[in-house]
């Protein structure tokens, strides 16, 4: 099924989404999703599998019809050890030296490690495949710590520009500090450079909710980033609203293409593409996308992106409970 985004010829196509079950792959609490070579993408998961509460990188192979894009074959391949953080006072084996709330990562190709923001601790750490830290992390500003985010409202995006070596993330909503000086719909996109130096930072305005205020949860920002080969981003602008009595829920993404210029300061975007899931009484589509990544580009020029939702471990109780999802975007030629 495509479902194209405007009426226009060149145009983002939304393909519809998939169920990871139909592999056979277990629920988890995907966040991010990397490429890493060929068919191999990484992905990183705060709670997969284990009563441990740890986050582990988690390896797949995903293979496209190189004409649509549709997503044909997905296997895991391989699963990590506990992600622990060397620099930690604790043990390695100890539970403060766990990686609590991982929720991007980026593969690094000149070292091929793995950058994982943890959201615990506002921390951008590096890994080798195996879970191994490196020791070593990205630089992150103190406008970036702990105590100037709202609770759970930091680190989730992250990607790395191989192109032009660059590393970029971003909070999920605006910093305590942009609320009070009445900036709530700004969020701050900051690139590192190779030696995991702050470089640039540039303002990014978010789309005003949509959603209704209330309800048992909320959230509102952005959850997911990508590098271009063209050297733009793509930032996922995600909304959810889940009613007191779960029914009616609804989550709304939004890609948004970004190029940032030296001489900029805020960001113009331009939209993509715009969907929506829902949960439904007789309807288990409802789908939290988190994390994206380019995918193969096509026959014809065109690129894929690849999204991955979080199900929270599959919550729910027996048919009333949430699937983890992966999804096709394949974007206009020119992008």
């Amino acid at each position: 099924m495509l479902v194209a985004y405007g009426l226009h010829a060149q145009s983002a196509v939304i393909l519809k989404q998939q169920k990871l079950k139909r592999w056979n792959i277990p629920a988890a609490n995907y966040s991010g999703i990397t490429h890493v070579r060929g068919n191999v993408y990484a992905l990183v998961s705060d709670k997969p599998r284990k009563a441990d509460g740890a986050s582990r990188l988690l390896f797949f192979s995903i293979e496209q019809d190189t004409l649509t894009g549709r997503i044909v074959r997905v296997e895991e391949v391989a699963w990590s050890a506990v992600l622990t953080d060397s620099t930690s006072a604790a043990s390695p084996s100890s539970a403060e030296a766990f990686a609590k709330d991982a929720e991007g990562v980026c593969f690094y190709p000149e070292r091929q490690t793995f950058f994982v923001t943890d959201e615990a601790d506002q921390s951008i750490r590096e890994f080798f495949a195996n879970s191994e830290p490196t020791g070593r992390r990205l630089a992150v500003p103190a406008q970036f710590a702990r105590d100037s985010i709202r609770s759970n409202r930091g680190f989730e995006a992250l990607c790395y520009d191989a192109s032009r070596h660059q590393f970029w993330t971003t909070t999920e909503s605006a910093l305590r500090a942009d609320l009070q000086a009445g900036r709530a719909l700004t969020l701050r996109l900051q690139s590192f450079n190779e030696h995991l130096e702050p470089a640039l930072q540039y303002l990014y305005t978010l789309d005003a909710p949509e959603l209704k205020a209330g309800g048992r949860f909320t959230a509102h920002g952005a959850s997911g980033l990508c590098a271009l080969p063209s050297g733009k981003l793509v930032v996922l602008e995600r909304e959810l609203r889940i009613p007191k009595g779960y029914l009616g829920g609804r989550c709304v993404c939004k890609l948004y293409a970004v190029e940032p210029v030296p001489q900029a300061e805020v960001l113009s975007k331009k939209l993509l593409c715009r969907f929506q899931t829902r949960l439904r009484l007789f309807s288990t589509a409802y789908a939290n996308y988190e994390g994206l990544c380019p995918g193969i580009r096509l026959s014809d020029g065109r690129q894929t992106l690849l999204l991955v939702a979080d199900s929270q471990n599959g919550a729910g109780k027996g048919p009333f409970h949430l699937r983890d999802y992966v999804r096709v975007v394949v974007l206009p030629a020119e992008e």
